[in-house]
């Protein structure tokens, strides 16, 4: 799929295409397929191995925290089956994961999979009724989970608490609580604006802060945080896209900064049929293609497979929809030149600035400042280091 696409009608729809295809109906009762797929040679095409150019030398891929062939991660469950990643064996062996908002939609249906794969699981809602309820259909299925109503923005120590005082560990975090308004941005109300982004933004980062103590002590801590191409700019919902842009940017600089210490730390921007998208999409057409080949489960599979302790896929941003899943980039147009640093130099380029061509791809920020530098001053090419914006150079 197209990850450039500046308008997100347009990315919502060719995520919806792109996930037919494959060959995999993306239905609950797939996924064992999807899960398969996502861990085959193919689907490693697609994603990459990222464990080779995330910063750790080849001879030392096999010895970092998580990484396949690391040493097992201690835990009060056993298992006779094997700890390693197969597309026949996703077992969690009795690590513990935090759901943020899973008392429906994707976020009950994120802690459903792990617990279906051995995990414990934390289920945070603010709605009681939802989160016992997840949590009874969790253990009558044969998992273990617990319920947790804290607020992710006033009582994320608590949330994370939760999971020591039942289990005495946190590996794995799934910040997928969100709430949404829709309203004319001078006309809506300041109060509720703020607060469909601090549930949004705040809930990450407090979540995160105070649960990455306990990740890196995992040793095979995962950390996955839920954005949206939301952030590319939706009318009538500013809120929702600011805050999901903010996600995104924190997850980019945290991931450079948890893989030192063996978190890892990966970005999703999903597309579902969920409560929140059956009130953004009244057209029917639009409504039972959702039902048909975005259920929340599929996007499941996928958290899933990033929380296992021996994936080495992370550190980028993913959109994923039914069984597609496509890295996420900021990409540039071709840079422009004035003839002079004045506005007027600015008016003969006008036409140029708003012309397409070909896209240059900038994974963070230091490949752009690098790009826009050796334009200027080409001879800083082989002077200025890939990670030349990475401020641990200072």
């Amino acid at each position: 799929m197209n990850a450039f696409e500046q308008n997100p009608g347009e990315e919502f729809r060719n995520s919806i295409l792109t996930s037919i295809p494959m060959g995999l109906l993306a239905k609950p009762a797939d996924q064992a397929d999807a899960v398969m797929w996502l861990c085959s040679d193919q689907a490693r095409t697609v994603t990459g191995d990222s464990a080779g150019r995330r910063g750790y030398p080849a001879d030392k891929q096999t010895s970092r925290p998580g990484a396949a062939g690391a040493a097992p991660h201690k835990s009060s469950r056993t298992s006779q089956r094997s700890t390693y990643m197969t597309a026949h064996n996703l077992d969690f062996g009795g690590r513990v994961a935090i759901v943020t908002g899973a008392g429906q939609g994707m976020g009950r249906a994120h802690a459903k999979m792990l617990a279906s794969r051995g995990a414990r699981v934390v289920v945070n809602d603010l709605n009681a009724d939802n989160a016992t309820s997840a949590v009874a259909e969790i253990t009558a299925g044969g998992g273990t989970a617990v319920a947790d109503t804290n607020n992710v923005v006033t009582g994320a120590e608590t949330i994370v608490q939760s999971a020591i005082d039942a289990w005495g560990q946190l590996d794995v975090v799934v910040n997928n609580a969100g709430i949404n308004a829709f309203g004319t941005f001078w006309e809506m109300d300041r109060d509720t604006w703020w607060r469909v982004f601090d549930v949004t933004v705040k809930g990450v980062v407090e979540v995160s802060r105070a649960a990455m103590p306990h990740l890196i002590a995992s040793g095979t801590g995962r950390l996955i945080n839920i954005s949206s191409n939301g952030l590319m700019g939706v009318p009538l919902d500013s809120a929702y896209s600011a805050g999901k842009a903010a996600v995104w940017g924190l997850s980019i600089g945290l991931a450079a900064e948890a893989r030192e210490v063996g978190v890892q730390v990966t970005t999703l921007m999903p597309v579902a049929w969920t409560p929140m998208t059956r009130d953004a999409f009244q057209n029917p057409v639009v409504q039972e293609a959702m039902k048909e080949n975005v259920p929340p489960e599929a996007v499941s599979a996928f958290v899933t497979y990033l929380a296992h302790q021996d994936t080495t896929t992370y550190a980028d941003t993913f959109e994923i929809a039914g069984v597609a899943a496509g890295r996420v980039a900021i990409a540039g147009m071709e840079r422009v030149d004035a003839v002079a640093a004045t506005p007027e130099a600015w008016v003969e380029q006008a036409e140029a600035l708003t012309k397409d061509g070909e896209m240059r791809v900038f994974h963070n920020a230091s490949e752009s400042f690098r790009d826009q530098m050796v334009h200027l001053a080409p001879e800083l090419d082989s002077v200025l280091p890939k990670d030349a914006a990475n401020v641990e150079r200072v």
